[in-house]
């Protein structure tokens, strides 16, 4: 049976669904996939390399990059997984995200829904493909005559005064581009609790409402 190695970060739930993937794959192609943590410095997985002796090696590269541990692989066929577009290494396949085509679904759908304010909340500068849907996000609502709020927040304190306010400005109805699952959770719990003099039950009410405006623009 051929080995393969998976450097792969943990903790990322979107890591373990990759890994998910790559099991199933690797069942039906007979594979014997061994998991090594990205946390493993440069010899131990030079070390590993040498014991497993891999047909090949998968990084999950959705956490970033570490050159090291690259090196560490570099001389077996490689392929990088979730890794951003506009990264490259010789000779190595690469398994991309195409932000531009997430975000154009986005777009679309907002705007066959008759709305007419939009926004924009991601992280930045800590994960470049956050800023590339914002950028993709901004262009294309202007390819369409509409403009776009942007609130960058950290994952550390999307809970703050700042974030809860800017919230508060926004024109409503507007559509919120939340850039990951965790993104708009925090925009969705923050609205609940902060946003809404009557907490979530008046949310409630209010999304009910703009449910409504929305819809009669979207038949205007």
């Amino acid at each position: 049976m051929k080995t393969v190695l998976y450097v792969n970060y943990y903790s990322s739930p979107v890591s373990m669904r990759f890994l998910d993937g790559v099991f199933r794959y690797a069942h039906e192609a007979k594979w014997n996939v061994q998991v090594i943590d990205d946390k493993a410095n440069e010899d131990t997985l030079r070390q590993l390399v040498k014991f497993w002796n891999p047909v090949g090696c998968i990084y999950g590269a959705n956490d970033g990059i570490k050159p090291k541990l690259i090196k560490a692989i570099s001389d077996r066929p490689l392929v990088f997984m979730d890794c951003d577009l506009g990264f490259s290494h010789a000779g190595a396949g690469r398994v991309c995200c195409d932000n531009e085509a997430v975000t154009g679904m986005v777009v679309r759908q907002f705007l066959s829904m008759g709305l007419a304010n939009f926004a924009f909340c991601g992280y930045k500068g800590l994960y470049l493909w956050t800023e590339r849907r914002e950028q993709s996000f901004r262009r294309l609502l202007e390819l369409n005559g509409k403009t776009c709020k942007t609130m960058w927040i950290h994952p550390d304190d999307a809970e703050n005064e700042q974030f809860r306010s800017a919230l508060r400005r926004l024109p409503r109805p507007c559509a919120v581009f939340a850039a990951n699952d965790d993104i708009g959770r925090r925009v969705l719990g923050t609205c609940r609790i902060s946003c809404y003099p009557g907490g979530y039950e008046d949310f409630a009410r209010q999304a009910g409402a703009e449910e409504a405006l929305v819809q009669r623009a979207a038949r205007a």
